[in-house]
């Protein structure tokens, strides 16, 4: 190392990286996984910092590299998208307790359902969320403190016990970072906690936008002319032109079934991207039994013209990136995170309107 010059990155927190588990006074104890870097590195990477990973059916620890750890987090945050429904809680007894509560509480609208839920279960689950964070360090200080305590006591037994404990709370947070990184090709209860975090973390960075290329060539930075450039793209996407026969029309506008509505909602994945009210697809698919009746009616109504769209059409634009470091808007593909009945709409209006798609774009 002095050789080479190279520089030891020492973790911010915990030490040793083994443990041999044995009873009495011949456990050992050593650092065995390591970071070495040259200088040069630190001063490209001056936010570089290391931590060790506890694991619960190993003795041997895992250390990650953060090339960012240290960088302060100055992200906006919409207010609109603070709440989500988390899946992790979605089998939890008292969240569908609350869920039923506040669906079927008095005479209320099908916004005022959803504006219930959201506000009966945010708080709960960031209560919760906390708990669970605090349980885990819990046990993770009572891990290191067997680990790194420079007495040499018979702490074996104890130690093989306190790993055993955290496994169902590890899986509980796998499942919410899963949710946020929506890296749908990993089984769950693969324990990949720390990349589902990183993939939801370089997801965030990767979806940021700070700059944009007008049409005229001229960069702009700041959210509204970024927001201008965005509008001006898709208008001229977009033109008027009469292509819907008499015969069609009518097959389109027919009266829509319960059918037809329960066939969409089976199609939809739901596991997609969080909306604007916070409540997924996974929210509908384990309470589908107390959700059920009111969905099915309000999208029929909805369908059928009784009742309008207007109080549910609200969305956010989020412009996706499609490839590494973009700056023109054509470089993006915009996404809408609307609510969840109203891409059940739009996948029932989708279904009828594929059938006699051909007629209504043309080949290039």
């Amino acid at each position: 190392m002095d050789e080479l010059a190279f520089v030891d990155i020492k973790p911010e927190k915990w030490w040793f990286t083994w443990v041999n588990n044995r009873s009495g006074g011949s456990i050992i104890k050593e650092r065995l996984a390591r970071f070495l870097c040259s200088v040069s590195v630190i001063e490209k990477f001056p936010f570089m910092t290391t931590s060790v990973v506890r694991q619960t059916k190993s003795d041997h620890d895992a250390i990650i590299l953060d090339m960012w750890g240290r960088k302060p987090k100055e992200y906006p945050k919409d207010p609109r998208l603070c709440f989500k429904f988390d899946d992790c809680w979605a089998t939890d007894r008292e969240a569908k307790n609350f869920i039923s509560s506040a669906w079927n509480k008095g005479v209320l609208s099908y916004v005022e359902k959803i504006d219930s839920i959201r506000s009966v279960l945010g708080p709960w689950q960031r209560d919760k969320y906390g708990k669970m964070k605090r349980e885990i360090r819990k046990l993770e200080q009572k891990i290191d403190m067997f680990i790194d305590s420079s007495q040499r006591v018979d702490s074996a037994n104890p130690l093989k016990e306190t790993r055993c404990r955290p496994g169902h709370l590890y899986a509980k947070e796998e499942k919410y970072w899963a949710q946020r990184s929506r890296s749908q090709w990993l089984r769950e209860e693969d324990r990949n906690t720390q990349y589902f975090h990183a993939r939801a973390t370089s997801r965030f960075k990767k979806n940021n936008i700070d700059k944009l290329k007008y049409l005229n060539g001229n960069w702009v930075t700041d959210n509204k002319d970024i927001c201008n450039v965005a509008k001006d793209y898709c208008r001229s996407c977009f033109d008027q032109t009469e292509c819907v026969t008499k015969e069609t029309n009518e097959w389109l506008i027919m009266d829509y079934t319960e059918s037809e509505v329960t066939q969409a909602i089976k199609q939809m994945d739901p596991r997609k991207a969080p909306l604007i009210d916070g409540l997924p697809g996974s929210f509908f698919k384990y309470n589908w039994e107390t959700v059920k009746n009111d969905t099915i009616r309000f999208c029929l109504d909805v369908l059928n013209g009784n009742k309008d769209i207007f109080i549910h059409n609200d969305t956010i634009i989020i412009l996706i990136p499609k490839i590494w470091d973009p700056c023109d808007i054509t470089n993006f593909c915009p996404i809408s995170l609307c609510r969840f009945i109203y891409k059940i709409i739009s996948k029932v209006l989708a279904n009828r309107l594929k059938v006699a798609l051909l007629s209504f774009i043309s080949e290039n």
